[in-house]
């Protein structure tokens, strides 16, 4: 009887030893499949910013919203694996916004002539 609860016991510490490794592996994964995007619509002051900000969080996949009608733009964090651009564009479009996709500008490339 003394063995079978040392057995037990041992198991358990074990088993609490090892699954934060299993923890922590699953926050890398998730940190992953974040995508942060930006879009541009006609916001026309702090109301504007208000029905953003009290609907798309509670999209599904969205983790963070940042609204400014000073820019005209909204800022997306979301978990791809939750949901996509095409989603949020339909849910801004219930809104009544017309949301564009703010494509980031690409680096000027020099080419640059050996002599």
């Amino acid at each position: 009887m003394k063995n079978l609860k040392t057995i037990v016991a041992i198991a358990f510490v074990a088993l609490f030893s090892v699954s934060p490794l299993f923890a922590s592996d699953k926050k890398e994964k998730k940190a992953k499949q974040k995508e942060v995007v930006v879009y541009t619509m006609a916001l026309h002051g702090a109301h504007c910013e208000n029905i953003i900000m009290k609907n798309i969080p509670f999209e599904k996949g969205v983790e963070d919203v940042k609204a400014s009608a000073k820019t005209q733009t909204v800022t997306v964090t979301y978990r791809n694996d939750k949901t996509n651009k095409d989603s949020l564009v339909k849910a801004f479009n219930k809104l009544g916004y017309d949301a564009q996709e703010v494509k980031p500008e690409q680096p000027a490339t020099q080419e640059h002539k050996k002599h």
